[in-house]
């Protein structure tokens, strides 16, 4: 037995999955709600309605389309997984282009490691007596990385 629900936040839980309205209606382009609708909700072979601003108002069961959309769950996963996948390629680009974009004064020194790590290292081996390839070495190697991809 399965559970749609659309809740006026523009949010769908099928099974108790909760999906963005924009995701679901990838899928189905077709499903429309009015403005005064606070919830709908189906769950199969028992209970179909719909809360608007007059109440609640019961509806005929089975339901075709709510069949479908709970049928459709691993749809509404893949596509909700895709478009995370999508949004963090689009983000990572963006930040390539910006950092194109940069002197290439700034584009050196954002590729050296932070002061905390240099300070991290040098600590560890002076004061700890961490031998330099376990410490300063890792570091070192990190900067003269940096040196040769944008020498001076």
């Amino acid at each position: 037995m399965g559970i749609f629900e659309y809740i006026s936040n523009g949010k769908i839980k099928i099974n108790d999955r909760h999906f963005d309205l924009e995701i679901f209606k990838i899928l189905f382009p077709d499903f429309q709600v009015t403005f005064d609708t606070r919830k709908i909700v189906y769950i199969q072979d028992e209970c179909r309605f719909i809360i608007n601003q007059n109440g609640q108002v019961d509806l005929p069961i089975p339901w075709e389309e709510g069949d479908c959309y709970i049928k459709n769950i691993n749809n509404l996963i893949y596509a909700e997984e895709q478009d995370i996948i999508d949004s963090s390629e689009c983000k990572k680009e963006i930040e390539k282009i910006q950092n194109e974009n940069l002197p290439y004064i700034e584009r050196r020194k954002k590729e050296y490691p932070p002061i905390e790590e240099l300070i991290v290292a040098l600590w560890e081996h002076v004061v700890e007596n961490k031998p330099k390839k376990d410490s300063i070495n890792i570091v070192q190697e990190k900067r003269l990385s940096v040196k040769k991809k944008f020498p001076k």
